[in-house]
């Protein structure tokens, strides 16, 4: 009967394997204490120093909000026995980039307990030809300074926003936003949010309508709050409202 301890180590020697032989995807494997027992190459790429292993997964620097956003989801997934996911972002090759973050328990077969946390990361590929050809031609002032606040937008709102801005489609977001949240989210549930709740607040009929007057609003430069867990950009490069 292997403890919790002894469980895990059977489970990082295969990964440690595997990664020499194939280059894993990002995956990391903490222990409870969110000390970081073993990350892929991959894992230590995107997450830079931090996720070196034996090092706390979420370093004390990114603040109190982040610190018990991602003790409440540990304690969740122990407690339940069940995985977590979410939208999560790191600077990475130059640019932020999203990822859905899939949290599993690893539940020790001896004894049915959770001897620690297995985090995989799943890039979110997404191109936006349009935004980056009229940045190139200057069509919009990027230097705006709007109070994004005062819009009262929901949860959903911000992330269809984010995700539209990018360039998804409504399926592709229905797609993004499920996966994130672990629940089925239907095309159809996306379109009303366009025209039923976004349409109205930002006074427009069409969706290049909307698109223009976000751009020209700035929302670009913004990330939801909620979407933004364990994770820390670097100052100055883009806010989170």
């Amino acid at each position: 009967m292997k403890s919790n301890t002894e469980y895990l180590e059977s489970v990082i020697s295969n990964y440690r394997n595997l990664d020499e032989l194939m280059f894993l995807s990002p995956i990391a494997i903490y222990d409870l204490n969110q000390v970081i027992l073993f990350s892929s190459q991959q894992y230590r790429q995107v997450r830079g120093e931090q996720a070196q292993e034996g090092n706390r997964g979420l370093p004390d620097e990114l603040g109190q909000y982040f610190q018990s956003q991602s003790l409440k989801e540990q304690e969740e997934i122990i407690q339940t026995k069940t995985p977590n996911y979410s939208i999560n972002f790191n600077y990475y090759e130059g640019i932020v980039q999203p990822y859905t973050t899939n949290k599993k328990p690893l539940i020790n077969p001896d004894n049915n307990e959770v001897a620690g946390l297995y985090v995989e990361l799943r890039k979110i590929l997404y191109t936006n030809l349009k935004f980056s050809i009229l940045k190139a031609l200057k069509v919009y002032d990027f230097s705006v300074n709007t109070n994004f606040k005062k819009f009262n937008l929901s949860k959903r709102e911000k992330q269809v926003i984010f995700l539209f801005i990018h360039g998804l489609t409504s399926q592709e977001i229905a797609s993004v936003i499920s996966t994130a949240e672990n629940k089925t989210i239907s095309k159809s549930a996306i379109d009303a949010v366009f025209a039923n709740q976004l349409r109205i607040k930002f006074d427009v009929y069409t969706r290049d309508g909307l698109y223009d007057k976000l751009i020209s609003l700035g929302f670009y430069q913004v990330i939801p709050q909620d979407l933004m867990v364990n994770v820390k950009l670097p100052a100055g490069h883009i806010d989170v409202y």
